[in-house]
């Protein structure tokens, strides 16, 4: 900057404090008494309208936005970007990514996929074939068995019965012709004898007898070897076959179950690599279907980090969206925030969050538009206060509202400054009177009051609600009187009841109904802490015997503990000390650096940042003595 433009700067910032003064003398207008040169300016009361409200400022967002996310598994790089203010229709082309590498890996996959495939319809095609030959082979094996099972009945009850008779009938007919060769021989002799017959016949027919005898004997032995043998034989011979036959089948039916289990274990195999070479197809195509992001709803795009208004201020170079930067996965790309709902973000002081309800209406004026204000009401408060600000002042609690705004706010943007006025109440027909106009003493209120004779005396009030410039006084003062601003000179001072002896009996009734909050009996308090190191007593020493030392005792017992710590335990000492302390800067001794109200603790100031009309817990009444009295403090609106 120039020093033209310092000194341009320097006039407009004296005409600027000019105006405020001279604003000020307007305002607060009245008739000035004057003693000894000293002057005290009075207000006339009246009756008017008091708007109680919280006013904040706060900036605008949509109330409903859809953000864009990279979801590209392993990130990627933009290839094209809409521009950032572009508003877009649903369907609209937001983002393109590289996609060389999925396509590569889809092609990859798709043969994957085919081979899999193929495999499968082998293994299927093979457990259909198996099942044709696991029947055929239990048919074949069922037949054999059916059969030997026949021939084992049909030897017992036909082959063997046929085989017997047959013997039988050979014996009996051995028999027969034994005796007609025993006959003819003995016909033969006789014709011997007498000479008919030549000694030859008589040889042959003795030949002729002798082997019929033979054949007798032979038919008897072996129907004897049969009966003894043969038939046994027979049946353990067919018995076995079928028993073979049998087992033969139950052999087959085991193959076809192991042979259809490998056959069904290798069809799942191969349908399960068909499954996952299936997924991981569909899951590449999915992944170079979201290299095209499309807008999902009409928005006007917005990169990461603009929302807020800061310009993309804090966004670092990993974060940043642009056509060649490498997005990662998960990484917001933008943001399509519906400007036809918007709402303002205002952080409200604590002491006025309690005054805030849902549905309350408020008055919003957006700085970048001017004079035209708009209309909205309360949508959310946040239950506990934002920690994001903690650590530039961890004692202020502030809470976050949203005021959503009605009607048309098509020109509105996100990240534009709003100033709001969340309307609490308004009181018809209420004396108000400014707020440094009432005075305090203790539990008292009290304003300086203009008498018939122009001087100034005591008027103790009540007041009810107030924003940050009036207070309404609800009892002690009528329309038309004349008040104080400013204690005037030679003022009596207030001489109200003795706050502090009150105090002290409200606390012996607090003492009283505090007495059982957790409450222990004495035998219990020994259990509680037996064997527990007191704060600053070196390890293996109870407190009691801590106590008893004497001062050179502690210190070389301290002396002798830092001695055997080792340099991990002292670091933590240190740590846990500068934790405790503040790092370093802080007392040990535990005192402020305020007055000291005689118990180690800072003297308790005059409630002076306590709300109109309410007396802080605890807090003691100020003695009825004090010289001074203290104004209520401007503290509406939460500022």
């Amino acid at each position: 900057m120039s020093a033209k433009q310092r000194g341009g700067a320097f006039v407009w910032v004296i005409v600027i404090v000019v105006l405020i003064a001279a604003g000020g003398v307007w305002l607060w207008k009245g008739r000035s008494t004057a003693e000894g040169g000293d002057v005290a300016v009075s207000w006339k009361t009246r009756l008017e309208k008091l708007r109680i409200s919280v006013i904040e400022s706060g900036q605008l967002k949509a109330s409903k936005s859809t953000d864009i996310y990279c979801e590209v598994k392993g990130g990627a790089t933009i290839l094209y970007l809409v521009p950032e203010g572009t508003q877009v229709n649903a369907g609209d082309l937001l983002v393109r990514l590289d996609a060389s590498t999925l396509e590569n890996d889809l092609t990859a996959q798709r043969i994957k996929w085919e081979q899999a495939n193929a495999a499968w319809i082998q293994a299927d095609k093979t457990k259909e074939i198996q099942i044709s030959l696991n029947a055929s082979a239990e048919e074949k094996a069922q037949v054999d068995l059916a059969i030997a099972t026949a021939d084992v009945e049909k030897y017992k009850e036909g082959d063997w019965k046929i085989k017997q008779e047959q013997a039988e009938q050979d014996i009996k007919l051995a028999q027969s012709e034994l005796a007609i060769a025993e006959q003819k021989l003995l016909d033969t002799q006789e014709l011997v004898a007498l000479e008919f017959a030549a000694k030859m016949d008589l040889d042959g027919d003795t030949f002729a007898r002798d082997q019929k005898s033979v054949k007798l004997k032979m038919t008897k032995r072996q129907l004897e070897v049969m009966l003894r043998f043969e038939y046994d034989r027979q049946m353990m011979q067919l018995t076995s076959t079928m028993k073979q036959n049998k087992a033969e089948l139950e052999r087959v039916r085991l193959r076809a179950v192991a042979d259809m289990a490998l056959k069904e274990a290798d069809l799942h195999s191969k349908e399960a690599t068909l499954d996952l070479e299936r997924s991981k197809l569909d899951d590449l195509e999915e992944q170079l279907a979201k290299t095209v992001i499309k807008a999902p709803t009409t928005g006007l795009v917005v990169y990461p980090g603009n929302q807020g208004g800061m310009g993309g201020m804090g966004r670092s170079d990993r974060d940043r969206v642009e056509e060649g930067a490498t997005v990662r996965e998960h990484q917001l790309l933008i943001s399509l925030p519906d400007t036809s709902e918007m709402t303002v973000v205002v952080s409200v002081h604590e002491s006025s969050i309690d005054k805030i309800r849902l549905g309350q209406p408020a008055e919003v004026g957006i700085d970048a538009i001017g004079d035209k204000s708009f209309l909205g009401k309360v949508t959310f408060i946040a239950p506990l206060p934002d920690s994001q600000n903690q650590w530039l002042n961890p004692d202020l609690k502030i809470y976050r509202c949203e005021i959503t705004l009605g009607g048309d706010t098509s020109v509105l943007r996100p990240g534009m400054s709003a100033s709001t006025e969340i309307v609490i109440d308004e009181i018809q027909d209420a004396i108000a009177v400014p707020l440094h106009a009432v005075r305090r003493r203790g539990d008292h209120f009290f304003c300086y009051v203009e008498d018939a004779d122009g001087k100034a005396e005591i008027q103790e009030v009540k007041i009810g609600l107030h924003n940050d410039q009036h207070v309404a006084v609800t009892e002690g003062l009528r329309e038309g009187q004349s008040i104080f601003l400013s204690e005037p000179p030679g003022a009596p001072q207030p001489k109200f009841a003795d706050a502090t002896e009150a105090s002290k009996t409200s606390v012996e009734e607090l003492r009283k109904k505090t007495s059982d909050i957790n409450a222990r009996p004495k035998s219990d308090e020994g259990k509680r802490t037996e064997g527990r190191t007191a704060r600053g007593v070196p390890p293996g020493m109870t407190a009691e015997q801590w106590n008893k030392m004497t001062p050179e005792e502690k210190k070389k017992a301290r002396e002798e503990m830092m001695k055997n710590l080792t340099p991990e335990q002292r670091a933590q000492m240190e740590e846990a000390a500068r934790k405790r302390f503040g790092g370093g800067d802080g007392k040990a001794d535990g005192k402020s650096d305020g007055k000291a109200d005689g118990k180690g603790g800072p003297k308790p100031d005059a409630p002076a940042d306590a709300k109109a009309g309410e007396k802080p817990a605890g807090t003691p009444a100020e003695p009825a003595a004090a010289p001074a009295a203290s104004a209520v403090p401007a503290q509406g609106g939460g500022r």
